[in-house]
């Protein structure tokens, strides 16, 4: 039998939660191997002999000491909660590597360790224009609700994901207005809880000026905000890379304003090219899955409230 092999190259490609999108891709294509209705199952090589420093926010992350930490927390955290990863193999050398790939099936398909471009950036596919070749087939579900929650009642619970980070500080969420919608779930008989950011949740601590019942251990930690995704009716968050871990989950959820035109990697041109593509959904998306095309500085109190009585409907 072949082993199937996806190989994550550092060098060129961003510790960030990109790797997440990167892992539905691998998935997705690995299934085209098995029959409809078997999921497949694949092993993970990481190579890292360095990470990629390409980018403003890369050199921040390079500048305060982060990338290690970032290692274990997004990369090692997300794999220990993907069942179908069934080994995990890190390599600093290349020769490691080729010796773990030789004769197996690999996504991407005959990548070559061994050509590494000069620009430094990504040659892994890692962004949602390559689903494209996917439409259609199985969903990308890399975290399912059954896993992390069980039979667990989750009516009327609502998760609220924040964003208050150091990167891009200007697309920090308002709390005031955050707050606000917490308030209106509540007069509405419903059970929200909040996801302070985890840069917030370690640093300043802005959420804590707020009356509302938070979840810290699913700030700080990947499989406890699953769960807490998993453990909830609805779920919304603000855009931020973490919203990948609802992408490829078989959760319900609304993310409001995914699109700010302020900023490149956020714009309408890079949506279009790197995808989603603006005022689409990927394709395995339930009706109750949704990425809102508004414009992030358009999120106000009101638009939050609007938003949330749109995708929650009243309780009886």
């Amino acid at each position: 039998m072949k082993n199937f092999y996806a190989i994550y190259d550092f060098r060129v490609a961003p510790l960030t939660f990109d790797f997440v999108t990167f892992l539905g891709l691998a998935y997705l294509y690995f299934s085209s191997f098995f029959q409809k209705g078997v999921k497949p199952e694949f092993s993970i090589v990481l190579f890292r002999p360095h990470f990629r420093n390409a980018t403003n926010y890369e050199q921040e992350i390079h500048s305060r000491g982060l990338c290690d930490s970032r290692f274990e927390n997004i990369v090692i955290g997300v794999l220990s909660c993907v069942p179908v990863v069934k080994s995990v193999h890190i390599c600093r050398d290349i020769s490691d590597c080729e010796k773990l790939l030789k004769e197996s099936i690999m996504f991407p398909p005959k990548y070559d360790l061994r050509t590494v471009t000069s620009d430094g950036l990504t040659r892994i596919p890692c962004v949602y224009n390559f689903f494209e070749q996917f439409a259609g087939s199985i969903p990308a579900h890399l975290f399912k609700k059954e896993y992390f929650a069980g039979n667990y009642d989750c009516q009327k619970q609502v998760s609220l994901s924040l964003r208050n980070s150091f990167q891009k500080p200007e697309r920090e969420c308002n709390l005031d207005d955050w707050f606000a919608l917490y308030q209106d779930l509540e007069a509405r008989g419903l059970k929200p809880i909040v996801i302070p950011d985890h840069d917030d949740a370690i640093n300043d601590g802005k959420y804590k000026s707020y009356s509302w019942k938070t979840d810290l251990g699913a700030s700080c930690n990947i499989f406890l905000r699953l769960k807490r995704y998993s453990m909830s009716q609805y779920n919304i968050a603000s855009p931020s890379g973490m919203n990948t871990l609802l992408f490829f989950s078989d959760n319900s959820f609304y993310v409001p304003g995914y699109l700010d035109s302020r900023y490149p990697t956020s714009s309408p041109d890079f949506m279009n090219r790197k995808g989603p593509k603006l005022n689409t959904q990927l394709f395995w998306f339930r009706p109750d899955q949704k990425i809102g095309w508004e414009e992030f500085p358009l999120i106000n109190k009101q638009k939050l409230l609007e938003i949330s009585r749109d995708y929650i409907p009243d309780t009886e």
